[in-house]
């Protein structure tokens, strides 16, 4: 699959249920409905449990006890807009700062 497929998949997807961080990442920047799958692997699953709390997402999990309704519960991807942006701000600060030796409180 090219990265063109992956991506399209992913943009046209009803549904998205993975245990791939980088499909997760671009369901979240696509505003998809997503349920996320743990391995269960102590370590593997760090970076999608990171993203899924930063993003207050960790409901995504799913679970022995997931129901239909739970799968299909929307998403509200304007928090989680507002929480990736903060996020974005703060990564530009920090490699304006790296880059120019400026260090400034703002």
């Amino acid at each position: 699959m090219t990265p063109n497929d992956f991506l399209s998949e992913i943009k046209y997807a009803s549904l998205i249920v993975t245990a791939s961080f980088h499909c997760l990442a671009f369901a979240i920047l696509l505003q998809k409905p997503f349920m996320a799958i743990l391995s269960g692997k102590p370590g593997k699953d760090e970076r999608l449990l990171n993203l899924l709390r930063l993003t207050g997402l960790s409901n995504r999990i799913l679970t022995t006890q997931t129901t239909y309704q739970d799968m299909m519960a929307p998403i509200d991807y304007s928090k989680v807009q507002k929480i990736l942006q903060t996020e974005i701000d703060r990564s530009e600060h920090f490699l304006y700062q790296a880059i120019t030796g400026i260090h400034n409180e703002n």
